[in-house]
């Protein structure tokens, strides 16, 4: 079959590998379509805690069973699903209390297990049992599906944070993460959702999709806020912090932070101001279901993102896109 290599870092190729076997319980999907995460070209430049090389990357994926062996029959041939990114062990105190991407065992497909850019994928029974495969609404594409995986992700974000209907957001980043944040939370009701992006040709997107009330381009255009969302690898200095997060704000941890703009100054604040900071990695089973609800009934346009497809013989093309920040989200068709 048909997969995309990552050999090491800087290196994709586009190779011929054996079709994986259907795995006793489990399923095999063909694939239809895997989107582009940042954190992909990220892993691809500089690589990653948990990438292992040579792997077939991607972990927004959608696709169609086309042959299943698991005992439950939950799933037919021709389903429609998404898979989601995880291979949690299913025994530990975190799966157990379904925190299932918290695993300390967790395989992250496009990481340390293959992932979606390739025709087909073998689904093990573990994934199945434990909820990473989700049926895809009628009303919602193939392509469209693959966002409900990062979708999921800002979902998993939102839950951690006490956000009431007079909160003023301030949310840094305005790639499809930033913008996922946006719709989620005027869904909610929030008072004011502020996208904060330098980037002009980025930030003139945001404001074509509407997705937050205000969007601006220097941090100083804003007076105080309640919660601030980290939706990018940057981090403001802690003199700015000091004067815009208000007393008892919130601090959402969404992505790594690039050494540049570690220091720990902002901590003191913290203490003084008693601000309460939340880290988000990835996402449950449970926020995929919920992701895909909020796409069925139309809460969040998710599709408007998507502005680029590529073949798989285009991917250095298509990261070198994505790394340019002139798109919003970019899928490999399989």
């Amino acid at each position: 079959m048909k997969a995309i290599m990552l050999v090491e870092p800087g290196k994709l190729e586009v190779i011929n590998i054996p079709e994986p076997v259907c795995p006793e319980n489990g399923m095999l999907v063909k694939i239809a379509f895997c989107a582009i995460c940042s954190t992909d070209v990220y892993m691809f430049r500089r690589g990653h805690r948990a990438l292992k090389y040579p792997v077939v990357p991607g972990h927004e994926i959608s696709g169609t069973v086309i042959k299943v062996s698991h005992e439950s029959n939950a799933f037919k041939v021709g389903d429609r699903v998404i898979v989601g990114p995880g291979i949690n062990c299913g025994a530990c105190q975190y799966c157990l209390s379904a925190r299932e991407n918290l695993c300390p065992e967790i395989k992250i497909l496009g990481f340390n297990h293959p992932g979606g850019m390739a025709e087909y994928l073998a689904v093990p029974a573990r994934m199945i049992d434990a909820g990473w495969i989700r049926k895809i609404p009628d009303n919602v594409t193939l392509e469209e599906a693959t966002l409900a995986e990062p979708l999921a992700c800002c979902i998993n974000g939102i839950e951690k944070l006490d956000i009431a209907r007079r909160s003023k957001v301030l949310i840094i980043g305005g790639g499809p993460i930033g913008c996922l944040f946006a719709w989620l939370l005027r869904g909610d009701n929030c008072k004011q959702v502020i996208i904060a992006e330098k980037d002009p040709r980025r930030r003139s997107m945001v404001e074509e999709l509407r997705a937050a009330h205000e969007t601006i381009d220097d941090l100083k255009e804003i007076d105080t806020f309640d919660v601030l969302i980290l939706a990018c690898r940057y981090f403001p200095d802690a003199e700015w912090l000091s004067t815009g997060l208000a007393k008892e704000g919130q601090i959402l941890l969404f992505s790594g932070t690039e050494e540049e703009f570690l220091n720990t100054s902002w901590i003191r604040l913290v203490h003084y101001n008693e601000w309460k900071v939340f880290g988000a990695y990835g996402c449950r089973p449970s926020q995929l279901e919920k992701a895909l609800v909020l796409m069925k009934e139309g809460l969040v346009p998710a599709r408007k993102l998507i502005d680029n497809c590529f073949s798989p013989e285009d991917i250095n093309e298509a990261f070198g896109l994505v790394e340019s920040n002139n798109c919003l989200k970019v899928l490999i068709k399989f």
